[in-house]
């Protein structure tokens, strides 16, 4: 993976691997970053790879590194990601040639997201296309992040249909804590207000031009409210100009970057969160990793009624949906919650959730799956 300073991804990963050795076994990783190491401290052992310009021959670097580390290793499992899938065919037959009972497994933690009609969006598509045969040509067993990704992909997999497992995201109890964090509403100015979060990547296919456009409408009844929209990304300039357009801008508030260990104490400081993902495939085939932070939180949360977001909701409680991500249905349900907020959204009790959605409770039932590939009778693969 390539790391840069600051990435969720790092953290999250981190937080894999600190679950992976509690359940006493050993993770490795290899890492290219630009400009400083992240310090990945759930890893029992990381390898660095420094990225230089030009970066197209320093990822070329990278990914020959990758494959020197897979062929004079004896690991009892590889897990590829979808960008590293085309070694998966270097390590199967390293794995013959030398013996090795060495299982290979492919990790889809998304679909292509984001599309537009550049190359780049392009070459995600392929490179997807062609994970998918090196997962089924080549791999043991395959996890997903979501059982609908699994059901939808496993008639393209029929080699290792009888090997996959679901290994979706999940919150850190440790640090989404409402009883760690704390408001901070007088630093953001927010006191009195009626404040509704939304934290994370800022895109322009999440929805949040509808959230915006629903504001103008919802203030007629919620004359105190605030739109409180933490993160940083390639919509951010156009939901700006949206806000000005429609002279809301008094009932929004953009933070730009906000570190990750920051983020508990703004959702502790709102009074409810939102997602409005809109309902189309590659949100549909992802697990939305702010929901269950917002459950760990014991944030109440409106959220489009799609998928990803009710088999999350099914297990824990803690959220309302919108049967459409349209601005008059977000501006109606969230007038109505705000009426009605004395009302409880019930969610299960917190040790019960932490089985649910931890990461503790990820990794142990991924080791299990290992362990059955591991166990599995080789000639089948």
């Amino acid at each position: 993976m390539t790391l840069s300073k600051d990435s969720f991804m790092a953290k999250e990963k981190d937080l894999y691997a600190q679950a992976i050795r509690a359940c006493g076994c050993q993770i490795e990783t290899l890492v290219a970053y630009k400009d400083e190491k992240q310090v990945l401290e759930g890893f029992t052992a990381v390898n660095y790879f420094r990225l230089r310009r030009p970066y197209w021959l320093f990822k070329v670097l990278f990914h020959l590194k990758i494959a020197q580390v897979m062929l004079s290793s004896e690991w009892d499992v590889i897990i590829f990601g979808y960008y590293a899938a085309h070694l998966i065919p270097i390590s199967f037959w390293n794995r013959r040639f030398r013996g090795l009972k060495t299982k290979h497994v492919l990790d889809l933690r998304t679909v292509p997201v984001d599309l537009d009609n550049s190359w780049e969006s392009l070459f995600n598509v392929i490179r997807f296309r062609l994970a998918l045969k090196m997962g089924n040509l080549f791999c043991d067993g395959m996890t997903f992040v979501t059982s609908f990704l699994r059901d939808t992909l496993r008639p393209q997999l029929p080699r290792v249909s009888s090997k996959m497992h679901v290994v979706t995201t999940a919150a850190d109890f440790s640090r989404f804590d409402p009883s760690k964090a704390r408001i901070i509403r007088k630093e953001l100015g927010i006191n009195g207000k009626f404040v509704l979060i939304y934290h994370g990547v800022l895109s322009p296919n999440r929805g949040l031009q509808n959230v915006l456009s629903a504001i103008p409408r919802a203030i007629k009844d919620i004359p105190n409210l605030l739109f409180l929209i933490v993160g940083v990304g390639a919509a951010e300039a156009e939901l700006k100009g949206l806000v000005k357009e429609l002279g809301i801008e008094e009932h929004v508030l953009f933070t730009g970057r906000i570190p990750f260990e920051e983020i508990p104490n703004y959702i502790k400081s709102a009074d409810l969160g939102i997602i409005p993902l809109p309902d189309i495939d590659w949100w549909n085939l992802n697990s939305p990793i702010k929901l269950k932070e917002y459950i760990a939180m014991e944030l109440p949360a409106m959220v489009t009624d799609i998928q990803s977001h009710r088999q999350v909701a099914e297990k824990t409680g803690g959220v309302l949906f919108f049967k459409d991500d349209g601005p008059e249905t977000i501006a109606r349900v969230l007038i109505d919650y705000y009426r009605e907020r004395k009302l409880t959204y019930p969610q299960k009790a917190r040790a019960n959730l932490v089985s649910l959605i931890s990461y503790r409770a990820e990794m142990s039932r991924l080791v299990t799956f290992l362990h059955s590939l591991r166990t599995s009778n080789d000639r089948d693969f």
